[in-house]
């Protein structure tokens, strides 16, 4: 499955203010919102285990889980209420129809 380019910035423009770290002296270039949301997008569309993405990347496991889940949680918290509408009564209704139907 492809993503569209333009597919792409939208999701990271809604997560880039969440995901931005600070620059510090610790880090001689920090991991930018791009990266974290492909390395999450390429962990979720391939599968593969954290300890054969973070090989593939050059990073630490360590490093890679805790992107994985600081990027997961920020599309879960900004994304959802978007994309993913509170049922109303209505549909609850249907849904129960369409349940029994089968």
């Amino acid at each position: 499955m492809r993503i569209k380019v333009s597919t792409f910035e939208y999701v990271l423009s809604k997560i880039t203010p969440l995901l931005m770290k600070n620059l510090c002296n610790f880090h001689v270039q920090p991991i930018m919102p791009e990266e974290r949301l492909v390395l999450t997008l390429r962990f979720v569309a391939t599968g593969n285990t954290y300890s054969e993405l973070a090989f593939s990347f050059k990073m630490g496991i360590k490093t890679f889980s805790n992107i994985i889940s600081e990027t997961m949680n920020c599309l879960w918290s900004v994304l959802s209420p978007l994309q993913m509408a509170v049922p109303s009564v209505d549909d609850f209704i249907k849904i129960l129809e369409d349940f029994k139907t089968k």
